[in-house]
């Protein structure tokens, strides 16, 4: 699982890259940030059903719930490193 989970993460890794790419060649970030998320989608549809098929309602709830499950992961990993750093730099103080 170990390996897996470092996957994961240099893929995650290389996404970012790619986009940090694109803003270098002076592309608008909301643009990236909205290519990217659509990418995703297309992916993750033809991931579920291939090349020829599409979501229906109840499969565009189970992605968007899985995106919100991502999206808060994130932003509690966010925070806490935020919060983090303040400690850090009070005790520093």
């Amino acid at each position: 699982m170990q390996v897996a989970k470092q996957e994961y993460f240099e893929l995650i890794d290389r996404f970012i890259q790619t986009a940090n790419g694109l803003k270098d060649e002076g592309k608008d970030i909301n643009l990236i940030a909205n290519a990217l998320m659509e990418a995703s989608v297309i992916y993750a549809t033809f991931v579920a059903t291939g090349n020829k098929g599409y979501l229906n309602d109840s499969g565009v709830s189970k992605l968007v719930g899985a995106y919100r499950h991502v999206a808060n992961r994130v932003q509690k990993s966010r925070k806490e490193a935020a919060e983090n750093a303040r400690t850090k730099e009070a005790s520093e103080t």
